[in-house]
């Protein structure tokens, strides 16, 4: 009597492959999501990293978060530091050639006290958008908050001073002791061997300037000396702190 022996052909793929092949297809697609959504990665130059840590520090746009350090380095000469951020997608349209950014901690000036919070919640980096359509991805940290944002109506001038005495950024602008504006910029003019100012005048008062406009600088205290006796005017906390322009 012959015996037919079945034979039953095994399956190519084992049973066992399917879990990590389902693992690999979810993994791709998570990687593929987290590249489409990925926002512009920017470059922040600075003198140093005191505060800025990576997958912490975060960056703000009026106190909403657009973007956190995920790397910091020393740049290839080492004498900086270039902290690398990944931008919300959402935000790409910020990133424009004048834009300015720096650290928001705690500050003292003639203002009054700020960035009291980062006590608790560590520096971050407070990022002001530019009026300019050009883009770019690498920035310089500013040493100081930027002054004017763009919202601020009126306008800008330039002064040239051949006076020995420096004037510093955001020294007050003062027409009959009322505060009209501030220095934005002061860089020295090697050309003119003077220092150059770039001034800010809030609306409606920039149209007090004219060609005719003499400005002069104020260290924010009069004495006059008389046969009456002494005679001492002060001006503001910020003019005695750091004068001010009149004009």
């Amino acid at each position: 009597m012959t015996e037919t022996a079945n034979i039953k052909q095994k399956s190519k793929i084992s049973a066992i492959w399917i879990i990590p092949v389902i693992a690999l297809l979810v993994g791709v697609w998570m990687l593929y999501q987290y590249q489409t959504n990925l926002g512009p990665t920017i470059y922040i130059t600075m003198p140093q990293a005191e505060g800025i840590v990576a997958g912490k520090t975060e960056i703000k746009v009026r106190s909403v978060k657009i973007g956190q350090i995920d790397h910091v380095r020393l740049s290839d000469t080492q004498d900086s530091v270039i902290a690398r951020a990944q931008i919300d997608k959402n935000y790409d349209n910020l990133l424009t050639e004048d834009a300015k950014i720096w650290v928001v901690k705690p500050r003292i000036d003639e203002t009054g006290i700020s960035g009291m919070s980062t006590l608790l919640s560590g520096v971050y980096l407070e990022f002001s958008p530019g009026e300019s359509k050009k883009k770019k991805e690498k920035f310089e940290l500013q040493d100081e908050p930027a002054l004017i944002g763009k919202d601020v109506k009126g306008g800008r001038f330039k002064l040239l001073s051949y006076n020995a005495e420096v004037l510093e950024v955001s020294t007050g602008i003062f027409f009959k002791n009322y505060k009209i504006g501030q220095i934005e910029t002061a860089t020295f003019d090697w050309k003119n061997q003077a220092m150059k100012y770039g001034i800010f005048i809030k609306a409606p008062y920039e149209n007090l300037i004219t060609l005719n406009s003499i400005f002069w600088v104020n260290s924010g205290i009069e004495i006059d000396l008389s046969a009456d006796g002494i005679n001492i005017n002060t001006g503001s906390l910020s003019k005695l702190l750091k004068g001010g322009i009149s004009v």
